[in-house]
C-alpha cells in the first residue's frame, strides 16, 4: 500500500520503485492506493531495478530468490513465536524429571 503520493517517495524501496514505474506509464495513484510489484533485485545499486510493477513485467522477468526466502523465513518465525514461547514457559514450569536412582518425593 502507498503511504504517500509516489512523487514524495525518496528512498528506492520496491512500493515506490513500482509505483514510480505505475505513474510514468500514465498511472495516476494516490496514498493509499494497493500496487502489485515482484522485488526482482533487493540489493540492486540503481533502485529502477530492484522491483518490477506487476502489471508492467517484462517478458523475461524473474524474482529475487534470497530476499523472498528472507521474507518467508521472517513470517515462519512470527508464526512460530507464540509457540516457542508457550513452549520454553511450559519448560519452565514443569516440574524436573527424576534422575536415575533418585527416588520420588
Amino acid at each position: 500500500m502507498l503511504s504517500q503520493d509516489p512523487r514524495e517517495y525518496e528512498r528506492g524501496i520496491p512500493q515506490a520503485v513500482a509505483a514510480h514505474q505505475l505513474v510514468h506509464a500514465g498511472v495516476t495513484l494516490h496514498p493509499g492506493e494497493m500496487i502489485e510489484y515482484i522485488i526482482t533485485n533487493a540489493a540492486a545499486k540503481i533502485p529502477a531495478e530492484r522491483a518490477a510493477a506487476y502489471a508492467r513485467l517484462p517478458s523475461d522477468w524473474c524474482y529475487d530468490v534470497d530476499r523472498y526466502t528472507l521474507m518467508l523465513r521472517r513470517a515462519v518465525d512470527t508464526l512460530l513465536a507464540p509457540f516457542r514461547a508457550a513452549t520454553a514457559q511450559s519448560r519452565i514450569l514443569a516440574p524436573a524429571e527424576p534422575r536415575t536412582g533418585e527416588a520420588l518425593s
